[in-house]
């Protein structure tokens, strides 16, 4: 299905039955799309290295990005990156109406430093965390997907309580379905 949907999918079993093992097959499929990017909860990162590891039938370099030192070079070709450290941060910014506006502070996160990569593969781990609309994990993974050829969300609850919260993973995968 992934392959065929040319890694643009939304892969949504339930616990256990391989989403992380199909994603990283698809990446070891296409070893000239990189570099890729994975982004997930904090705790998940050693998970995907380890899975990665022991997947793989080549040695790929993957990299962990740790804390908000931007500083640090991106050399890997897998970068695995947590939802809480991937924003850019923002600021208040009074308008002439008198009303208060949040601005972006570009490169305050690891989301601009990553675009600047062109990565070609996004795979969004547990993408339920990206259903508010107005989160701002949210806002930076579809920044990064906008910019990203082949998008794969991975949730066993892609919808938690209301049937809108799966339109923000579909709009991650394909923004044509609802323009």
């Amino acid at each position: 299905f992934l392959e065929a949907k040319n890694g643009r999918a939304l892969i949504a079993d339930e616990m256990g039955l391989g989403k992380t093992l199909t994603a990283i097959a698809w990446l070891t499929l296409h070893p000239e799309k990189r570099p890729a990017i994975i982004v997930c909860p904090a705790h998940l990162k050693l998970h995907w290295e380890r899975e990665i590891r022991q997947a793989s039938p080549h040695a790929v370099n993957t990299q962990i990005l740790f804390g908000t030192n931007t500083n640090v070079p991106l050399t890997g070709d897998v970068i695995i990156v947590n939802y809480d450290i991937l924003f850019n941060h923002y600021e208040d910014v009074p308008t002439t109406t008198g009303k208060v506006r949040k601005k972006e502070i570009p490169h305050t996160g690891w989301v601009d430093f990553l675009i600047a990569l062109q990565p070609q593969v996004l795979v969004i781990d547990e993408a339920h965390y990206c259903r508010s609309n107005k989160a701002l994990r949210a806002k930076a993974t579809r920044k990064l997907a906008k910019k990203t050829p082949h998008v794969i969300a991975l949730t066993g609850t892609p919808i938690v309580n209301r049937p809108i919260e799966g339109f923000n993973i579909i709009r991650l995968i394909d923004p044509s379905i609802f323009p």
